[in-house]
């Protein structure tokens, strides 16, 4: 199984937790980037431990730079219209980001919906349209 095989495979595993807005690394709830950066930490062993130790769990909203940095720090920046498999999405509004999700090919994307769970569904068009950034593992790219 391919790296990128087994992020897709961790991500899915998470699919069902359900929703929780101050949470931690954990299966009994999570927000969406918690849930991206466990996965993250599992599969690509990439240290985010920084940023759990942010005084509120919210990653996005304590230092939306910090992530920025975060998944610069192993992946490349890509084009919305190159969107691959496994690929990173990250969805602002007014210029924050808001929301993360893990594409996992046609229309689907595993992410969490407010104030209910993981899943893996179509984006909804709202958030689509607000994709700002697109992050690729450089991993992925080697293999």
């Amino acid at each position: 199984m391919t790296i990128k095989e087994q992020f897709i495979t961790e991500a899915r595993t998470w699919i069902g937790t359900p929703y929780m807005r101050d949470a931690g690394v954990k299966r009994g709830g999570t927000n969406c980037s918690r849930f991206v950066l466990a996965v993250i930490e599992q599969v690509l062993k990439v240290d985010g431990s920084f940023l759990r130790a942010k005084p509120h769990p919210r990653l996005f909203q304590d230092s939306p730079e910090a992530v920025t940095r975060f998944l610069s720090s192993f992946c490349v920046l890509v084009e919305k219209e190159d969107l691959q498999t496994g690929d990173i999405v990250v969805v602002t509004l007014r210029g924050i980001p808001c929301q993360t999700a893990i594409y996992t090919g046609g229309e689907n994307f595993i992410f969490v919906t407010r104030f209910s769970h993981v899943i893996e569904a179509p984006l909804p068009p709202n958030l689509w349209k607000r994709v700002s950034h697109v992050f690729r593992a450089r991993v992925f790219e080697e293999e």
